[in-house]
């Protein structure tokens, strides 16, 4: 079985496109482009690989992801210079550039460089990236350099017309996931990434936004109002008017409405958070529940634990960040301020309204607030000066 090795180079997409955006266009248009690609090969019976890396990053992705693939290379790189120019030679000269790092790969592996778009350019008749697939699954040349822009995958110069593709495409993919299992009754506001897997049984809502490199199982609700980018969404989750980055989801977490997941942050599973809440660089232990109003940041929280209503974990101390750790079974009471770094140990309760400072002990209960006195007749003394 021949293998091939799918680099998207995303580093030049503003030129590439005129300006619009990178997100539309690798949505669109140039993803739309790679589908073409994977599914050429898969009917071809190719063992496919794909990364997404930086222009200086594609001799080491290759070389640490793929160490031992010597048989094919497809570097496909919207730039937009190369394609415009209609020129082998130079883009083979920019493909062996030391400078950029390609020599390396040049001298060990079958490359085929396949840059940005414009007419298909090589050796051989090749039109299309079906065409290309099955040309390069025949032949054993050491190195080749291709540029297509085929009617359906060109950028019109035309504003109405490239947005018009973009709907068309949109809806495509659409059609594709509903013919793999995945529920979209009604598709108003829906934006998915073909770079992203959606497993069957998933049912997104309107207004929902998949951006790139995503990965949701079976049977989640996503939305309505939701926006997830480069993360993993596990089985069975609701996530409902939640923006995700950069995290994961195990199995069986509701989250949701009016939440957000920041970067590194990882919630096991059959964690509960409600509306609200803000979570940022923390891992949240199974079955835990942060029910509404409290922001978790550089925490590592237990399983099981509950966050009363307006807990803060006060991770920044004016020019450095803190961890809290929070041992499994703990209770955090209503409006605490963690006071980072600070540990609650198992099973142990906060007060509510405690300003906790120092660590406490398992099994213990802090209180962190000043005694409350009444003073008699003071509200009445004070509306009699008015």
């Amino acid at each position: 079985m021949k293998q091939l090795f799918i680099v998207i180079c995303n580093d030049n997409s503003g030129f590439f496109t005129g300006g619009v955006s990178e997100e539309l266009f690798f949505a669109p248009l140039y993803e739309h482009t790679y589908r073409k690609f994977m599914d050429a090969a898969n009917k071809l019976n190719m063992d496919v690989k794909f990364v997404r890396a930086s222009t200086f990053e594609i001799n080491g992705a290759i070389n640490e992801i793929a160490p031992d693939l010597d048989d094919i290379v497809v570097f496909a790189s919207p730039c937009a210079f190369l394609a415009k120019s209609k020129d082998v030679e130079a883009a083979l000269s920019y493909v062996y550039d030391a400078d950029l790092g390609y020599a390396t790969i040049g001298s060990m592996r079958n490359l085929y460089a396949v840059i940005g778009t414009g007419k298909m350019i090589g050796e051989g008749d090749v039109s299309s990236p079906a065409d290309f697939i099955a040309h390069i699954g025949d032949c054993g040349a050491k190195c080749e350099c291709w540029s297509f822009l085929d009617g359906e995958t060109a950028i019109p110069s035309d504003r109405m017309e490239y947005y018009r593709r973009v709907a068309r495409y949109r809806e495509e993919f659409l059609d594709y996931l509903v013919m793999s299992g995945v529920n979209i009754e009604l598709r108003d506001g829906i934006i998915i990434s073909p770079n992203s897997e959606i497993r069957k049984g998933v049912t997104i809502l309107p207004g929902t936004e998949i951006r790139p490199w995503c990965r949701i199982h079976e049977n989640c609700i996503i939305g309505p109002n939701s926006v997830i980018s480069n993360s993993e969404i596990g089985a069975e989750c609701v996530v409902n008017s939640t923006q995700i980055y950069d995290s994961i989801l195990e199995s069986n977490v509701k989250i949701g409405p009016f939440c957000h997941v920041r970067p590194n942050s990882h919630l096991l599973s059959g964690v509960k958070v409600g509306d609200f809440v803000e979570i940022k660089n923390s891992t949240i232990g199974n079955d835990t529940h942060a029910s509404h109003l409290t922001y978790i940041g550089d925490s590592d929280v237990g399983a099981r634990v509950n966050f009363g209503c307006g807990v803060v974990t006060v991770n920044y101390d004016g020019s450095s960040k803190h961890r809290c750790k929070i041992a499994d079974d703990a209770f955090i009471g209503c409006n605490t301020n963690l006071i980072a770094p600070v540990t609650v140990g198992k099973g142990a309760f906060t007060a509510a309204g405690s300003t906790i400072t120092d660590d406490v002990p398992a099994g213990a209960l802090a209180i962190a607030r000043e005694y409350q006195s009444n003073h008699e007749g003071w509200a009445i003394r004070r509306k009699r000066k008015q």
